[in-house]
This record gives C-alpha cells, structure tokens and sequence, in this order.
C-alpha cells in the first residue's frame, strides 16, 4: 500500500527509474537501475522439444539472484482444457537460462478429472530474470 513517505517521493522513485538503462528489442528488455541491480525479461517460445536455451539480452556481470518463467496464455490454456504446461528453469551461467515445459491435456470424465502427459510441445512462456 502507498504510504506518505513513498507518495512524497514517488518523483524521485520516476526519476530513478528514467535515469537507469533501458533495452528493448525483439520481445526482450533488460533494465539496470542506478544501484546496479538488473531486471530482464521477455517473451519465447520452447520449440517442439519443450526446451530452450535462452540467452539473455545483458549477461549479468556477477550473479543472478531470481529467475522464473511462466506459460504465456496459461489461464486460457487451463480454463478450455487446451493444455497445461508446467514450466521449470536452470541456471547454465551468467548469460544463459534453461527454460523446461512439460505439457499435459485435462479431460473431464464426471467429478474425476484426467491428466494426459504430451511431453515436450511448442509452448509460450514469459520470463523474468533479476541480478548484479
């Protein structure tokens, strides 16, 4: 919640985040705040095999901190039944992320509800990565 001390300096959080670098291009951004700490993130696809080594767009310079990636269109996805995909990541090094799907079916039989694995499907995943 927005308490005094932030509405009075909400200026300066603006100013702060204009005067860091910002990056865009080809569904991916990278943004490195004054303090040094860089947020990155974007948009790709696993290809048929459920995979995808994602380069980022900035290699971080010391370490990553947190990174996570999620099915793009999941609650569509989920809500028709269309498939499910959960998403995994690993971290290979300061410049690259290993983005994992495994997709499953739901089917409806009465109140019991069935899963079918599909294994490694083309899927849409947003991702996010924040370090130094």
């Amino acid at each position: 919640y927005a308490t005094e001390t932030w509405v009075e300096n909400k200026d300066y959080a603006t100013e702060a985040f204009a005067e860091g670098t910002f990056y865009q291009s080809a569904g991916t951004w990278y943004w490195i705040s004054p303090s040094g700490l860089i947020f990155q993130g974007g948009r790709a696809s696993t290809g048929s095999g459920g995979q995808l080594i994602l380069s980022f767009p900035y290699t971080f310079p010391n370490g990553i901190l947190y990174q996570n990636a999620e099915e793009s269109n999941a609650q569509t996805n989920w809500a028709n039944g269309t498939f499910a995909a959960m998403v995994g990541t690993s971290r290979q090094s300061n410049s690259l992320m290993r983005i994992y799907t495994t997709v499953m079916q739901t089917a409806a039989s009465g109140n019991n509800p069935t899963l079918t694995y599909f294994g490694g499907l083309s899927v849409t995943v947003d991702w996010i990565a924040i370090g130094y």
